[in-house]
C-alpha cells in the first residue's frame, strides 16, 4: 500500500476542491493506492477462475477502502477535527482526480489516470478531507441547499419515506 498526501491551504485548491469543502482553513488532498501488484494478481486471478478473481477484487475494494478511512480518522484525530473525506466521482467531479493528482506529482510515484478520469493502477482512491472543522462536520460550501441541487452527492439530504 502506498499513500500519498499533502496538507494544503484551502486558498491553495483549485476551485471546484475549494468551493466543495466546508468552512476549515486546510485541507488534507491524499491517494491511496494497492499498486500494480494488486492489478496483475487480479489479472491473474480472472485468467483461472471467475468467481475467486471477483472474491479477491471485493477484497481488495474493502482494503483500500479501510486505507481511506484510517486516513480520515488520523486526520480527525492528528489535525485539529476532519470532515469526511470527499471523493471523486460522489462528493466531487470525477474530473477532480487531475487536480488531486498533480498536487500530490502522482504521476512521479506511479499513480495516474486515464482519458475517463479513471485511476491507474486500479485499486486507487483519492480524495479530500477538510481540516480543523468541528464534529466532523460534512457541511458542503452550498450549505445543504439539496432541493435546488442537481449534482449527485452523498451528503445530500433526502427525505424519509
Amino acid at each position: 500500500m502506498k499513500i500519498l498526501r499533502r496538507v494544503m491551504e484551502k486558498s491553495a485548491l483549485p476551485g471546484e476542491l475549494a468551493r466543495t469543502l466546508p468552512d476549515c482553513a486546510k485541507a488534507l488532498v491524499f491517494a491511496a493506492t494497492l499498486g500494480h501488484a494488486a492489478d496483475a494478481a487480479l489479472r491473474s486471478a480472472f485468467a483461472k477462475s471467475a468467481s475467486e478473481a471477483v472474491e479477491l477484487d471485493s477484497r481488495l475494494n474493502l482494503r483500500i477502502s479501510r486505507a481511506c478511512s484510517q486516513i480520515q480518522e488520523e486526520a480527525a484525530a492528528g489535525l485539529g477535527g476532519a470532515s469526511p473525506v470527499f471523493f471523486p466521482g460522489g462528493e466531487l467531479p470525477l474530473a477532480a482526480q487531475s487536480a488531486i493528482l498533480s498536487l500530490l506529482n502522482a504521476r512521479r510515484r506511479g499513480v495516474y489516470e486515464n482519458e475517463a478520469h479513471m485511476l491507474l493502477p486500479s485499486k486507487t482512491l483519492t480524495g479530500v478531507i477538510a481540516l480543523g472543522v468541528s464534529g466532523g462536520a460534512r457541511a458542503p460550501a452550498c450549505g445543504f441547499r439539496c432541493a435546488e441541487c442537481a449534482k449527485p452527492c452523498s451528503a445530500k439530504i433526502t427525505e424519509e419515506l
